[in-house]
């Protein structure tokens, strides 16, 4: 339906509501129990079995089904985030010097850019052509964090371009989506563009 926001120019959106699954529900009404200091009322716990949305794109732009899988896109900048703030211990800078922090900083950034750009990126395109994988950024993160010397070899490996190789393979057993009934980035991305 379309609604008008509370705000001065009384912006006109669109309220898309979808009901979640049972699991989601139930989750976030334990969620909603749990934080509260005072039980969450009827109404509130019948309204958290619904994921709702305000959006400004019409209708003749995108359906409600669209919008919807455009919002889980969406949580892809969230994962991105959290994998550097899990992986790359962004959260953990203590009380260093300007200069320290600088070079903590840049250090980060260009093993992010390592790790995604020369690694992730790469390896996704080859073990999904090569063994039919998807590649899941937070586990591959995690996992060259964890064993920096591979970052070397698989570089090495990726240059000599063809199918996926013995690091790699380990990547693509260690590092890809679970099998499961919900889809991941991927296979969202390509619903919504294709």
């Amino acid at each position: 339906m379309e609604i008008k926001l509370n705000n001065k120019a009384k912006t006109k959106v669109r309220l898309l509501a979808f009901p979640a699954s049972e699991e989601i529900a139930q989750k976030r009404r334990r969620k909603a129990r749990k934080e509260n200091k005072n039980p969450p009322s009827s109404d509130y716990l019948e309204l958290l079995g619904w994921s709702i949305y305000l959006t400004t794109v019409g209708k003749e732009t995108a359906n409600a089904e669209k919008i919807f899988g455009l919002y889980k896109l969406r949580w892809r900048i969230e994962i991105i985030f959290k994998s550097w703030k899990s992986n790359m211990a962004f959260d953990r800078v203590h009380n260093v010097s300007k200069i320290q922090l600088w070079v903590i900083l840049w250090s980060r950034f260009i093993m992010i850019i390592i790790c995604t750009q020369f690694v992730y990126t790469p390896c996704r395109l080859l073990i999904k052509a090569g063994l039919n994988k998807d590649l899941s950024l937070m586990k591959v993160t995690h996992y060259l964090i964890r064993h920096p010397q591979k970052i070397i070899l698989i570089l090495k490996e990726l240059q000599k371009q063809g199918k996926p190789s013995p690091t790699v393979d380990i990547l693509a057993k260690y590092c890809s989506y679970d099998k499961r009934k919900r889809t991941h980035y991927q296979e969202d991305l390509q619903l919504i563009y294709c």
